[in-house]
């Protein structure tokens, strides 16, 4: 009996100094809290991050640039925005400036249920804004803004989301990536943004 009383006491002390630890604890909760619900992706979510990371890492490997890895912090990030721009219907760049970013949004007066094929042609079309880079005077353009991010380097970590919504009689599906570090910094053009004629 006095043994089974004084487990109970034990498991009480612990839950009181859980409980009742430092502000550095709670933040560090906090991260793991988030982390661990972060982890929790719908199949077809999955499914997106890996086909949108292994777009990247081809058009990347073809730029003798290292292959980004998937972050699930990064992916709920994404995905968060993502399903925020389905709800609000609006295509603007977050505030996350601590993060590189990329968007893409398709419409069809269809029902939006397959997203293979969108979620590559989203890569596709940001990498096919190579033509309008100039790799002899590196340097951001908004009109190639999306490729240097793509093959940015220094970026190691992705994150991958999506969303559909629906406005009037369009259905629409959003595609948003993350990256860290972040791309397209001032005067590192050059040593981020290889071309392939490098290799």
């Amino acid at each position: 009996m006095k043994q089974r009383i004084f487990i109970i006491c034990f498991i009480i002390s612990l839950l009181c100094v859980f409980l009742n630890g430092n502000p550095h604890d709670d933040i560090e909760l906090h991260r793991l809290t988030q982390r661990s619900s972060s982890s929790s992706f719908t199949s077809d979510q999955r499914k997106v991050q890996k086909k949108v990371l292994h777009a990247h890492n081809t058009y990347r490997s073809e730029h003798c640039t290292p292959s980004l890895k998937l972050d699930d912090d990064l992916n709920h990030s994404a995905q968060k925005y993502a399903e925020e721009l389905a709800k609000t219907n609006t295509f603007d760049h977050s505030d996350l400036y601590h993060l590189g970013e990329n968007l893409f949004k398709m419409s069809s007066n269809l029902k939006i249920d397959d997203f293979d094929e969108p979620a590559a042609q989203a890569v596709r079309g940001w990498y096919d804004e190579k033509s309008k880079y100039d790799f002899d005077d590196p340097k951001f353009t908004e009109e190639a803004g999306h490729f240097t991010q793509l093959l940015w380097k220094d970026s190691k970590k992705l994150g991958v989301g999506f969303a559909t919504g629906k406005h009037k009689s369009k259905h629409t599906l959003y595609i948003v990536t993350h990256y860290l570090p972040a791309g397209n910094v001032d005067e590192l053009f050059s040593e981020n943004v290889l071309s392939a004629d490098e290799c």
